[in-house]
């Protein structure tokens, strides 16, 4: 590549998958859609913390909270079909890969086994020995903070921001994008205009415009 990249980053919902987003699938197995749009709201305004938005979504979850009904509500995320090939070619170009993700680590550590990943960021619950929630929480990813995740990854690995590839597809992401050296946002083609982020409408997309940097 004309540019040396080191790192590709991704996010994971809608992003590598396609489909309901995991909180949404949580919500719908639980039936609490409706609490989930509203803590995103609330999020999204500023109105109420991140850790703040996951505890009103587990508030309003079954009690006690069993790992194996949040594994089952998760067990039918779809990977998108190019996620492999791109996954590959970046590979092939000597490149670590990255995932950063608000969603559970149960599904965020799984996807990344199945790609290949070599480092996975996510948040997650703790469970007893039974398998119940243990009210710990660790919200290692807020959805409009990860850039300074970021930069904390970059640092730990020893690369610049500049050698990195990002991939998101919300305005979560936004700010995770203007991170990097090379940011691509999929399927929303005026949030990746108004931002100056290249637009993307399947990851295989990627491949072709980083072959033509190096023409």
């Amino acid at each position: 590549m004309s540019k040396k990249f080191k790192l590709a980053a991704f996010d994971l919902d809608g992003t590598l998958t396609i489909g309901d987003p995991s909180w949404v699938m949580i919500h719908k197995k639980f039936g609490t859609l409706d609490v989930g749009e509203e803590g995103e709201r609330l999020y999204s305004q500023g109105l109420i913390s991140y850790k703040d938005f996951i505890l009103r979504d587990i508030s309003a979850w079954p009690k006690p909270l069993k790992k194996d009904d949040l594994v089952d509500a998760l067990k039918n995320y779809r990977l998108r079909n190019d996620v492999n090939y791109v996954i590959r070619f970046f590979k092939d170009k000597g490149m670590k890969i990255a995932i950063l993700t608000a969603a559970l680590d149960l599904m965020a550590d799984e996807v990344a086994n199945k790609v290949g990943a070599d480092y996975v960021f996510s948040n997650s619950l703790g469970f007893d020995s039974r398998g119940f929630f243990n009210g710990k929480i660790e919200a290692r990813v807020e959805p409009l903070k990860k850039h300074l995740l970021l930069e904390n990854i970059t640092g730990k690995i020893g690369i610049n921001k500049d050698e990195v590839i990002a991939v998101g597809d919300s305005n979560y992401d936004i700010s995770f994008l203007k991170a990097a050296g090379l940011g691509f946002l999929i399927g929303n083609n005026k949030l990746a205009a108004d931002n100056g982020i290249i637009p993307v409408k399947e990851l295989s997309e990627i491949v072709e415009y980083i072959s033509r940097l190096n023409k």
